[in-house]
């Protein structure tokens, strides 16, 4: 009976242990959005989606995904709409939940277009830009390509109108009207009431590569006032920047990343300045690293020999700034892309904090940069063999050159690099020593010689003379008759054999 008793008791505490289990299993929810769907009949099913994103985001929960089919969507949610995140504005896609959105491919876009039909009023920030981050933790956007925002008509004395972009084309409209340096991006973090904790952002194209970056802004802006957890932008294709404002990079956001990004702007990391706004700090610096930055069309920011700047960093105090160390290391786990080959990275530093501020330049702040430049050519000198004759000594030719022997790259010999095999090199300056063996296969006459470092060349000729042994002797000189030589000494040898045996006949 006891053992019966204790059977029912271990049964009843194993239920009891999978009730949870079972109860709270993975509950979250796949919301589903195409063009072909519709808001009102519409359940979020793959067989009945929803037909705009915020519409899936109205309806999702805490860890829910929204799965977004390939096709175009309007992000543009104007006041009064059933689904908006605030009915009283008009607003872009709002995202106020911690959810995933999710897109099918990157042929899934998201544009912001404003139609003078909808409001002829210049919007709010959370209008005019396309997707926006509102109070949520763990919110996550994945795998879109989103453009900033256009209008039909010029609603405000700072829009400028363009033409031949991808969103003139996929609007088919032949002129669309862009804002002009009013915060406008693909991307922006907005308070709507609340803090944002662990956002992620990946694997997406953010803005125009056919706009110029100076009209619209950057492909992500995260405000720090806002933003009170870590943020993680891994993998996209940015043709803005990355702005990280004002204390985003608290000490709760220690772990924060923008890592294996291509970047054709900068990385912009602004503190305080003496603008009247920009009162706090960035004080935990992001990890960036495995990111490949490529030409851009951005403000070098009056920098002299500057090709484009990689890293921004500004702040009032000199402690919450980069360290050259710092950038100097985050260089090195970067890269640049094929078309900044030759450039070199260079660090710069400017104290601007006793100027006025100007939204359009480096002002009212002390600033770091991280940029690449044409590198600066050293023209070195030949302090030793210069313009020499090898005297054919089996010690060969030497040459020196004024340049750090740490820098060495090689040696051109008629304008070509020559195998390591055929000198030696070392210290002392850089001593070049051409190898006898290597000097005997050069023809008779003058030779140009270059010695190549990191930052600079110098050049100078050298002379094979005509070699008098090789001429004279028939050891070393030209022995391409040598076989019929022979051949013809084998042939009289039998004629003669052949005389002799006739006479003994």
């Amino acid at each position: 009976m006891r053992k019966r008793l204790l059977a029912i008791i271990a049964t009843v505490a194993m239920v009891m242990a999978m009730v949870p289990s079972m109860v709270f299993a993975d509950t979250a929810t796949t919301y589903f959005v195409s063009p072909a769907g519709n808001d009102v009949t519409g359940t979020g099913s793959e067989e009945k989606p929803f037909a705009t994103i915020q519409r899936g985001i109205y309806e999702a929960n805490e860890g829910d995904t929204v799965f977004v089919k390939e096709g175009q969507y309007n992000a543009f949610t104007p006041a009064g709409s059933t689904y908006a995140a605030n009915s009283s504005r008009n607003q872009g896609l709002v995202i106020n939940k911690g959810i995933t959105l999710k897109a099918e491919n990157k042929n899934t876009i998201i544009y912001n277009y404003i139609d003078s039909s909808v409001t002829t009023s210049f919007p709010g920030f959370d209008g005019r830009n396309t997707v926006i981050i509102a109070k949520s933790n763990g919110a996550t956007i994945d795998g879109f390509t989103i453009y900033p925002t256009y209008s039909n008509v010029n609603l405000g004395s700072s829009m400028t109108e363009i033409t031949g972009t991808a969103v003139n084309q996929l609007l088919q409209k032949e002129t669309l009207y862009v804002y002009y340096n009013q915060l406008i991006y693909p991307i922006a973090v907005y308070n709507g009431g609340g803090q944002i904790d662990n956002l992620t952002i990946k694997n997406c194209v953010l803005g125009d590569s056919t706009l110029s970056e100076n009209l619209w802004g950057s492909s992500i802006y995260l405000a720090g006032s806002y933003m009170k957890g870590s943020y993680h932008i891994d993998g996209n294709t940015c043709y803005g920047g990355i702005a990280i404002a004002g204390s985003a990079g608290g000490e709760q956001m220690a772990d924060s990343s923008i890592i294996n990004n291509h970047l054709y702007s900068e990385i912009a990391l602004n503190g305080t300045r003496n603008n009247g706004w920009d009162t706090m700090s960035v004080t935990a610096l992001p990890d960036i690293a495995g990111n490949t930055f490529h030409k851009s069309t951005s403000n070098n920011f009056g920098l002299e020999t500057t090709y484009d700047v990689l890293i921004r960093n500004c702040d009032l105090n000199t402690s919450n700034l980069y360290t050259e160390n710092q950038l100097k290391a985050i260089s090195e786990n970067n890269y640049l892309g094929e078309e900044l080959t030759g450039l070199e990275i260079q660090f710069t530093a400017i104290d601007n904090s006793d100027k006025s501020y100007d939204a359009d330049g480096i002002s009212g702040s002390k600033y770091v940069f991280l940029h690449v430049s044409k590198p600066t050519i050293v023209e070195y000198d030949i302090i030793y063999g210069k313009n020499s004759t090898w005297d054919c000594s089996e010690d060969g030719l030497t040459i020196t050159g004024n340049g750090d022997f740490d820098k060495f790259v090689g040696v051109k010999v008629d304008g070509a690099f020559i195998d390591g095999n055929n000198y030696t090199v070392k210290s002392g300056s850089t001593i070049v020593t051409l190898k006898a063996s290597y000097l005997n296969t050069l023809s008779s006459g003058t030779h140009t010689l270059e010695i190549a470092w990191t930052d600079g060349a110098t050049n100078t000729t050298f002379t094979i003379p005509k070699n008098v042994k090789s001429e004279s002797s028939p050891n070393t000189g030209d022995n391409s008759m040598a076989p019929f030589a022979v051949a013809g000494l084998a042939l009289a040898a039998m004629a003669a054999v052949v005389a002799t045996r006739r006479r003994t006949n």
